[in-house]
């Protein structure tokens, strides 16, 4: 179990993951038709693009996803 402390490190290293890192992952979950981690990790990435068009990218990848994830079940 994490303490306190360790959670802390934890959430300021996960802010700090980038929007490079987290759209190559919502690539490769898309790959895996893992539709619904995917369009998780689409919006994380959205949250932390610095430009424009990577926010938008990133969230019409997501909406996409999620549409594909209901489309599979």
């Amino acid at each position: 179990m994490f303490n306190s402390n360790q959670t802390k490190e934890t959430s300021q290293l996960t802010k700090k993951l980038s929007y490079t890192l987290y759209s190559n992952l919502a690539v490769l979950s898309e790959h895996r038709n893992d539709w619904c981690e995917a369009a998780r990790l689409w919006k994380l990435a959205a949250q932390r693009a610095k430009r424009k068009d990577n926010n938008r990218w990133a969230t019409l990848r997501a909406e996409f996803c999620l549409f594909k994830s209901k489309q599979t079940k």
